[in-house]
Order: structure tokens, then C-alpha cells, then sequence
């Protein structure tokens, strides 16, 4: 049986190899990067694959099993690396409306880029469609953020911070092709269905996966 020392010494060398490993991943999120930009016209859109990431953390999740560390500990790990390697691929500025969504976006992207705070609903949005700011977090309850989605082709919602059982989630929206999603995707839309998300601004979701006119924006649900 080894002792005390060799068993401390194990543990150094693994997390030496996991570093190394994280900075080749890093440097393969490069390559992609440079990939994206030659393919990238001149006008501003985000380089986060919602569906890539699902993918991703769902299998995971399915792969770590039930031994060991729990299995929030590998989702805050992957989404903490998912999240570093979209900053990697761009400069993003991250915006929010209130502190709750300043935390929640703060924490989704891993704790790696500080937020700015600005509760003028319009000014908010304004600096995201001028590129001042790139991903904006806001409150499922800001009817004014809805009611300047509906009228906007470029802004779209594209990920939710929490679980939808939580009574006032956070949504992130930014300049995103909806084009990389598909089902279990949940739709955000002003199409009416029995699951009303902000009555004010008339809100719904649905689970029933179509991309149309009437649809606000995409996210996954959890995968834990």
C-alpha cells in the first residue's frame, strides 16, 4: 500500500497532465478560431454553437457515472472550459440588467470576464445591436428586453442559465444564428401555448422544436 507521501505525489503528476492537456485543448480552440474568422464576413456574430456545447455536456454527464466527484462538479468544470474557450475565440463584452443577471452570467461564463451592469432596458439593448457589448443577460420578467426582441432579426435569445423549474431564470441573447439548433431545443416564441414565460409582453415556450417567424430565440434545456 503506498504511504501518505507517494499517494500526494500522484496527485501532483495527474493534475501536470491535466494542465498540459487543457493548454493543447486550448490551442486547438486557436486553430478553430482562426478556421471561423477566414469564414467570417464583416458583419458581427457570435461563434458560440449552442448545440455543440449540449452535446458536449451531456456526455459528460454520461460518461462520469456515479463515482467520484458528483456529477455538478464535472458540469461546472465543462462549462467553466466551454465558457474560456468561447472567450478564447472572441473578445466578448458581457452585459446585464440587474445583479441577478450580472451573477448568473458571470457564473456561466466560468467567473473569467466581469459583466457591466445597465438597468436602462433600452440602452442595454442598444449597446448589444451596436456591438458595444456582445452577450446581454437579462431576467425572464423584463418585458421591455422581449418587447425589443420582437421587433429585431439579428438579437436572438440563445441559452438560459438556470433550470426552468426556477420562477424568474436568466436568459443570454446576442447576434446568433438559430440555424444550430434542433430538438430538445426549447423555443422561446409569441406564438401562444399552455407554457406562458411573460405575460406582459405575451411570452411563451414551447417544447415542440420549430424555428419561425414568430420565435424569439433557442435554448437547451439542462443536463443535469
Amino acid at each position: 500500500m503506498k504511504n501518505f507521501t507517494e499517494l500526494r505525489l500522484q496527485i501532483d503528476e495527474i493534475d501536470q497532465k491535466l494542465i498540459s492537456l487543457l493548454q493543447e485543448r486550448s490551442r486547438i480552440v486557436q486553430s478553430v478560431k482562426t478556421i471561423k474568422d477566414s469564414a467570417h464576413n464583416q458583419h458581427f456574430q457570435l461563434y458560440i454553437k449552442p448545440d455543440r456545447e449540449y452535446s458536449i455536456l451531456k456526455k459528460i454527464i454520461n460518461t462520469v457515472g456515479n463515482y467520484g466527484y458528483p456529477k455538478e462538479f464535472f458540469y461546472i468544470t465543462w462549462r467553466g472550459i466551454i465558457s474560456a474557450s468561447n472567450l478564447l475565440e472572441q473578445d466578448l463584452k458581457l452585459l446585464a440588467t440587474c445583479s441577478k443577471s450580472y451573477n448568473d452570467i458571470y457564473q456561466h461564463f466560468g467567473m473569467q470576464s466581469l459583466p457591466v451592469i445597465e438597468e436602462n432596458s433600452h440602452k442595454a439593448f442598444e449597446m448589444l445591436q451596436t456591438n458595444i457589448f456582445h452577450i446581454l443577460a437579462f431576467q425572464a420578467d423584463n418585458s421591455k428586453i422581449f418587447e425589443l426582441l420582437k421587433s429585431n432579426q439579428e438579437v436572438k435569445i440563445f441559452a438560459i442559465t438556470k433550470t426552468q423549474e426556477q420562477q424568474n431564470y436568466t436568459f443570454l441573447c446576442g447576434k446568433i444564428s438559430l440555424e444550430t439548433f434542433s430538438s430538445p431545443a426549447v423555443v422561446v416564441t409569441t406564438q401562444e401555448t399552455n407554457a406562458i414565460l411573460n405575460k406582459e409582453a405575451s411570452i411563451f415556450l414551447s417544447e415542440d422544436f420549430e424555428v419561425n417567424e414568430n420565435t424569439l430565440g433557442c435554448f437547451y434545456p439542462a443536463v443535469i
